[in-house]
């Protein structure tokens, strides 16, 4: 196996799942090129904690060089040139660095990585042990620096331009003067973080939205710890700045629309990079309305008014619809219709006619101005003399006349009646209240100060305010206590007095009244104390701030006053002179009944404010887990995280997060659901969700909820019958299961069978697989496979082995082998009874001849008799005799060998 094979294959051993962050070779001393003799540590980073306990491989031109964290050259030699890389196990593999070794006399020494932002040196170096003078540098072939003895040159404040090719010339003194050396080097400069781009949400942007500005980049992975500022511009004017790369405008109008940019920068703003202008047009719906009038030429001059607006091409025609109004009163309801059919001939149809849009989805309404519309008699259409008609005209201004004396002097009447009771049933719409021409909104009476209780001597004024410009030109008629008063828009008290207390209400000719407000006068010290309370609502842990407030009297302003505070009566704090009470850090318990008071030094004069109930609220409730009852694999399974939301916390938003036996299943999002479209078994376990609050570092978790997904089906088994399988046979598979109970009836199995793990029947409602005459390559591994109609659960069996079995060639090898067996039987049959049918003796065994009649009846026979008894070896004494064998052979002597002897005898001595 080759060297380059090894490496592959080590490396695919390697890398597996759950990789940890890609590791980065550095350099100390940080140069990319050194000398021979030079040492240079190398190591592989990934991270400040995360690599403890990592196993690390380096490698070199791709072949594995050593284990550990770090890999130092102490001597370097040109060999040690090449390609570096390391990696973690398990985990990812660097990218490669280059190291260069040289034996030159000089060499430009540059730093292995370059950012943009970063302070850089790059060194003209000599090789050790030599004696070196004055170094020049240029980059791109152009001088940067003259001869000088600094052998570094610095550069503050890399860029992008900054990247180049280097070169250096350095006088060294060698064979007994300076020569000049030179090299070069590339340098390239990495992006710190790549150019913004500005994004915008909603898209369109209408009036009245929240838009969101993002500025988005996208930091290069070796510097993600760099901080960054965001600068927001319109027409390059800037709109906002700071650390969150999110600008909101809420609340936006037509004028925002402009060119939109933003620019990131590091916070010591060396880098700084902008988006391209992007021109944000703000939308409105529909435009502001206007009535045009059409008329019909035939008889009777019917009058049509129109509603004009224009929409926006995301706002579709159905969902708008238009009203119409005459003199502040509806007279046609809101419709799809934009008209409105001004019957002919009727002089009570003219007047100031107005239209109102609303659109449907975002409940906008928008308003025309006024249109005024004349209605024509029907004597003008008559045939009348001029003279016919200026006695008509004469007559019907005399009953217009009567008519308005009339109409005006009832509703001045009704107007005092109303002043005298007043009505509460007015007409409303969408909270304005339009009346006839020449009356404006209804009237608001405001106080200048804003006090609703004034003391003795102080200077107020009442405003009867009807708008900015509606109410010039108009009358008004002030009350109080119902009583008329001196009129005009406004009323100004100079020197305030008891009896000038009361309510006040106005009103403008033929216009609406008022609501009534009430003007206290006063001429006590201080007024009665008002209390606070910031923030609000108050949620556990915040810092609250109680507030005493009240006004001396205008004539008692040196005098001292103290404060002090209660909780459910109880002394919350004892008077001195500050009116702030402050709570850091509010518990649940904290919540109560709340007042302060306010009293003279000596008590004489003391007023308490009215109690106040402060509740301590969660800020986030702890949440509870529930699910679906009885769950089976396959089933869609939705976990809710449910908890009690505030209004409070509803408006500044909450996010969820799921976790199964304390891993996270589901990071932080807005969705309180945790779903899974089909659940398994293994989505068994005890779940937890989180919440989080995102204005506040507030978190919360529900207790643990035990959720057990239950089997459908039991694991497939499967079965073979018969159960030996020879050839020729037929045989049946069976794929045995058991369905849960509680789904015997809602649920459908389908049934595969593999053989060899290729498909031998695709998935049908049959459970069995039928073979018919069984062939050599029907034997094999068979498994089943059991799912249910929607794929959404699939189970499999175990293999099951079904062995090729064939008669004939049975028979033979049980035969050959019995036979075989019988055989070796016969043959120790044999020998042992030829072994014992002679008996022997071993004891001076003699040769005896054989008798003539003998060698006839034994011709055939030969024995043979050996003494192989191991003993020790011995010389053997002449007393004893000699250790002898004899072997007799007797055979049938044939003519030519028949005076030949028939006796053999052979001396041998045994040693074993």
């Amino acid at each position: 196996m080759s060297g380059e094979t090894s490496v592959l294959l080590l490396w695919l051993a390697l890398i597996q799942e759950g990789a940890a962050i890609r590791p980065v070779v550095t350099f100390t001393p940080n140069y990319k090129k050194i000398f021979s003799t030079e040492s240079i540590t190398m190591t592989c980073d990934v991270g400040s904690t995360i690599g403890e306990g990592m196993d690390y491989i380096w490698l070199k031109d791709n072949h594995q060089l050593y284990n550990g964290k770090s890999y130092t050259i102490l001597y370097a030699k040109i060999s040690d040139s090449g390609s570096y890389r390391c990696q973690t196990r398990p985990g990812e593999i660097s990218d490669p660095v280059t190291l260069g070794v040289s034996d030159d006399y000089v060499i430009l020494q540059t730093p292995l990585y370059v950012y943009e932002g970063d302070e850089m040196n790059i060194r003209c170096h000599h090789y050790p042990g030599y004696q070196e003078r004055l170094a020049i540098f240029y980059k791109d072939n152009r001088v940067i620096r003259y001869w000088t003895d600094n052998a570094e040159y610095h550069i503050s404040n890399v860029t992008r331009t900054t990247a180049g090719t280097y070169g250096c010339r350095k006088e060294v003194y060698h064979h007994l003067l300076y020569e000049q050396h030179e090299d070069k080097a590339s340098l390239s400069v990495e992006d710190l973080f790549i150019t913004p781009i500005l994004t915008v949400t909603p898209h369109p942007v209408f009036r009245n939205d929240i838009m969101t500005l993002r500025c988005e980049t996208r930091l290069h992975p070796q510097r993600q710890k760099t901080e960054l500022v965001m600068d927001f511009y319109r027409e390059e004017v800037v709109q906002g700045s700071g650390a969150s790369d999110v600008y909101e405008v809420y609340n936006v109008q037509l004028e925002d629309s402009g060119n939109y940019s933003c620019e990131i920068a590091t916070t010591d703003r060396r880098v700084t990079k902008k988006s391209a202008e992007r021109l944000i047009q703000i939308e409105e719906f529909f435009t502001h309305p206007k009535i045009t009038e059409t008329n019909d030429l035939h008889e009777g001059h019917q009058r049509t008014l129109t509603c004009d607006t224009t929409l926006s091409q995301y706002v579709s025609r159905t969902d708008v619809e238009f009203a119409f109004y005459r003199g502040g009163r509806m007279v046609q309801g809101f419709t799809s219709s934009n008209k409105y059919e001004v019957p002919p001939n009727r002089l009570e149809d003219s007047g100031n006619y107005m239209c109102e849009v609303i659109y449907l989805k975002g409940n906008i309404l928008k308003m025309s101005d006024g249109y005024i519309l004349s209605v024509k008699g029907p004597a003008e259409n008559m045939g009348y003399t001029w003279l016919n008609s200026i006695r008509l005209i004469l007559s019907g201004s005399v009953i217009i006349t009567a008519a308005l004396f009339v109409f005006y002097h009832i509703r001045w009447m009704k107007s005092r009646e109303e002043a005298a009771a007043p009505s509460t049933t007015k007409e409303k719409r969408t909270g304005l209240v339009l009346i006839q021409e020449g009356a404006a909104i209804r009237p608001v009476v405001t106080f200048t100060p804003n006090y609703k209780k004034i003391f003795t001597s102080e200077r107020i004024t009442l405003t009867c305010d009807v708008g900015s410009t509606i109410g010039e030109g108009l009358q008004f008629i002030w009350h109080k206590d119902n009583h008329r008063v001196p009129s005009g828009r406004s009323i100004t008290i100079q020197d305030a007095k008891l009896i000038h207390s009361g309510k006040y209400r106005c009103q403008t000719i033929l216009g609406e009244i008022s609501d009534p407000v009430t003007l206290d006068v006063s001429n006590e010290l201080f007024l009665t104390p008002t209390m606070t309370v910031t923030p609000h609502p108050v949620f556990r842990n915040d810092n609250v701030t109680l507030r005493c407030e009240t006004r001396l009297h205008p004539h008692k302003q040196d005098t001292l006053v103290h404060f002090a505070f209660y909780r459910d009566d109880q002394a919350a704090r004892r008077f001195n002179e500050s009116n702030i009470l402050k709570a850091n850090t509010v518990r649940l318990e904290d919540s109560g009944k709340y007042s302060c008071e306010v009293a003279t030094p000596g008590g004489k004069v003391r007023k308490k404010s009215a109690e106040q109930l402060i509740q301590i609220e969660e800020l986030l409730s702890n949440p509870s887990i529930t699910v679906t009852n009885d769950l089976c694999e396959g089933d869609p399974m939705t976990i809710t995280c449910d908890m009690k939301l505030t209004p409070y916390t509803m408006d500044a938003g909450v996010q969820f997060a799921f976790y199964r036996d304390g891993r996270m299943v589901q990071g932080f999002n807005s969705s309180n659901k945790y779903e899974v479209g089909s659940a398994q078994l293994k989505d068994s376990g005890n779940y937890i969700c989180e919440v989080k609050f995102l204005r506040n570092p507030v978190m919360r978790r529900s207790n643990e909820s035990k959720i057990t997904i239950k089997e459908l089906f039991s694991p497939p088994v499967l079965t073979v019958s018969p159960e030996l399988v020879n050839e020729g046979d037929n045989m049946t598979l069976t794929c045995h299961t058991n369905l849960n109970k509680n789904r015997l009836n809602t649920t459908t199995l389908q049934y595969a069978f593999y053989r060899n793990g290729r498909n031998v029947q695709g998935f049908n409602s049959t459970d069995k697989y039928e073979v018919h005459f069984i062939r050599v390559e029907n034997f094999g591994t068979y498994t089943c496979e059991i799912q249910t109609s929607n794929s959404s659960v699939k189970k499999r069996s175990q293999d099951l082995l079904i062995p090729g079995s064939s008669v004939p060639s049975l028979m033979i090898i049980v035969s050959v082998s019995l036979g075989l067996i019988l055989l070796i039987a016969m043959s120790i049959c044999i020998f042992v009874c030829l072994y014992r049918r002679k008996p022997s003796s071993f004891n001076n065994l003699q040769p005896t001849p054989a008798t003539d009649n003998e060698i006839a009846t034994e011709a055939e026979v030969s024995y043979t008799v050996l003494d192989l008894s191991s003993r020790p070896y011995k010389p053997v004494s002449k007393e004893k005799g000699p250790n002898i064998v004899y072997a007799e052979v007797k055979s049938k002597a044939s003519p030519e060998t028949s005076d030949s002897s028939a006796d053999i005898y052979q001396n041998i001595k045994s040693y074993t």
